[in-house]
């Protein structure tokens, strides 16, 4: 797998994350429920390949649904954002919420007191990630 395949597995695993619940229930009423949750499980397992092409048929279904962006639709704000900005403005730590398996693009900035999201896909709370200035 090339980088840019890796770059485009990331980028749809983070939509998959972000939207499961909607994905799941569109599935079921497009009546392809029960492929989609084998698809999801593909994916979750986590090889490469195998995960590349469970999420090529998700897109592909989608498509075929009437979704035209499928699985490459723009992710939407929240814990979707794909680069974190304002790196070490004002705080020379940084920690941000991420995937927890690190398989897709999704983060948040931690914010004190703030309970760590929870990932739909791998059923897990988020992972810190910590960054410092210096680094």
């Amino acid at each position: 797998m090339t980088g840019t395949d890796s770059d485009l597995v990331r980028s749809r695993t983070s939509r998959l994350c972000e939207q499961l619940a909607d994905l799941r229930e569109f599935a079921e009423s497009e009546g392809a429920g029960g492929h989609f949750r084998q698809l999801v499980r593909t994916v979750q397992r986590g090889r490469p390949d195998e995960a590349a092409a469970a999420l090529q048929e998700i897109d592909e279904q989608l498509r075929r649904w009437g979704d035209p962006l499928g699985l490459d639709g723009q992710v939407r704000g929240g814990y979707g954002s794909p680069d974190p900005t304002g790196l070490f403005e004002d705080h020379p730590v940084e920690e941000f919420y991420v995937c927890p398996r690190g398989r897709c693009r999704r983060r948040a900035r931690r914010l004190l007191h703030t309970p760590a999201p929870h990932c739909q896909l791998h059923d897990a709370e988020y992972a810190v990630l910590r960054l410092d200035g210096d680094d």
